[in-house]
């Protein structure tokens, strides 16, 4: 694993690219903090941002309307550019069912419910 230099201060999108490290499948794990649920999230000029979305523009630029970042990786806290892809959010749930990763609730299965 391959460690990177670790900066307190985040004031530009490309001060990411100081906060990660690379594991041994390649995904750049950003340290520092995570969502509730995995996704890193940064703050730029005091404007919390999720990580793989910031990464995402640095590399490719802006993110269209309605489109989400999603993972080939399925690494929620990578940064990896080449992990990242655009799509809409039925293209995600297509992935996910196509990597077994999607749960199929019921009307009456849902947690609460």
């Amino acid at each position: 694993m391959r460690s990177v230099i670790l900066r307190n201060r985040h004031n530009e999108p490309k001060d990411l690219l100081e906060r990660y490290i690379i594991d041994g499948k390649g995904c750049w794990l950003v340290q520092g903090g995570l969502t509730s649920n995995g996704y890193a999230r940064i703050r730029i000029n005091k404007v919390a941002r999720l990580a793989h979305r910031v990464a995402y523009e640095l590399f490719y630029g802006p993110i269209p309307e309605k489109m989400q970042v999603n993972h080939h990786c399925d690494v929620r806290h990578c940064i990896n550019p080449k992990h990242l892809f655009l799509g809409t959010q039925s293209d995600n749930m297509r992935d996910c069912k196509s990597k077994g990763r999607l749960i199929a609730w019921g009307r009456n299965d849902k947690p609460g419910a």
